[in-house]
């Protein structure tokens, strides 16, 4: 089996596995997922209300004001963060990659984060496969599933 890396992750929390064999039940072989890295993003677990705690927005309350000159950047503070942390997955990711000698990489992400995953995609790296899932119930098993379902995890034996 090729140097597989598979990649889980969202704006909060990224994993990176190897994909290899283990034996299971009755012998067979069977692959499986070994997690290599660990990285999370604390900041994004807060709730939006959290955000930028000390900078409230400050709009004339009372009736007839309208929301227009509110401007909490809660947004754009968002796509930062995510840029940010998206910058140092993949670069973890290259390191990995480096090291292991990759010839396939596996990102299976959220939507908005998987943007940010493939605007930071080095050069020299494998090209990756990018699937979009809902990540937040989603675990080790659950990825070899959609590998699997998408053929790109072989039937040992």
């Amino acid at each position: 089996m090729p140097n597989t890396i598979v990649l889980l992750a969202d704006a909060s929390k990224a994993r990176i596995f190897d994909l290899g064999k283990k034996r299971g039940q009755a012998g067979k072989t069977e692959p499986s997922l070994e997690e290599k890295i660990c990285l999370a993003h604390p900041e994004r677990r807060h709730r939006s209300s959290e955000l930028l705690e000390g900078n409230k927005p400050s709009g004339h309350g009372g009736l007839g004001s309208h929301a227009q000159g509110l401007d909490d950047r809660r947004d754009s503070w968002l796509d930062s963060e995510d840029e940010s942390f998206a910058k140092d997955v993949v670069k973890a990711l290259h390191e990995h990659d480096v090291e292991t000698g990759a010839t396939e990489i596996y990102v299976m992400s959220s939507p908005r984060f998987l943007g940010h995953l493939r605007k930071n995609w080095k050069a020299g790296m494998p090209e990756g496969v990018f699937y979009t899932i809902n990540i937040a119930d989603f675990s080790e098993s659950d990825a070899l599933q959609h590998l699997r379902k998408h053929g790109h995890v072989p039937n040992l034996h």
